[in-house]
């Protein structure tokens, strides 16, 4: 109960106080937004980059424990598909038994691949990476934001494969593994 004495006048907000709280909130947000979508690219770049890894030492480990070769194809993206990491045949559908790895809302830049040329990486029976055209270095970035870029880096000979920060640039012809700059 309110003594006797006070005015109900002073129990609200104005509308000038209102107004103050809003613009405030509304520069905070201004100022935040662009960090945080930022951070959601760095995330998706990093997911892709990660699950293009796992894909791939998947499919070197089946080559192995199967003795045969297992093939992957890296699928670029098109206005009308996503990238995806692909078994390159029925016959190597085993080779990825956990399925198609799709990269939604991803760029992916490697040597001169194309939809009708994709990439296609060959492991034989020992998980090494022998036809020349196998090795080579993966950008991944999003559409809209070139950077973050990171790069997956596919070594011939041994099957080796590398994770890192791509020092160039996503239009770099050709792309160089020796701008994929890894920490120790």
């Amino acid at each position: 109960m309110l003594p006797l004495n006070t005015s109900q006048k002073h129990l609200g907000f104005t509308l000038f106080e209102l107004i103050v709280v809003m613009i405030i909130i509304g520069i905070i947000g201004a100022i935040a937004a662009p960090s945080f979508l930022a951070g959601l690219n760095a995330r998706r770049v990093n997911e892709a980059t990660f699950q293009t890894r796992g894909a791939l030492q998947e499919a070197q480990r089946q080559a192995i424990r199967r003795s045969r070769n297992c093939s992957i194809r890296i699928v670029v993206d098109t206005p009308t598909q996503p990238a995806a990491i692909v078994p390159n045949s029925d016959q190597d559908r085993e080779c990825l038994f956990s399925g198609d790895r799709v990269l939604q809302g991803i760029t992916i830049r490697s040597k001169p691949t194309t939809p009708a040329n994709p990439w296609v990486i060959t492991f034989d029976f020992k998980g090494r990476i022998n036809t020349p055209s196998s090795g080579g270095t993966l950008l991944f970035a999003t559409p809209n934001s070139p950077r973050p870029l990171k790069c997956l880096v596919v070594s011939r000979g041994l099957g080796l494969l590398r994770i890192g920060d791509y020092n160039g640039s996503i239009n770099d012809n050709p792309i160089s593994p020796g701008n994929c700059i890894t920490s120790p």
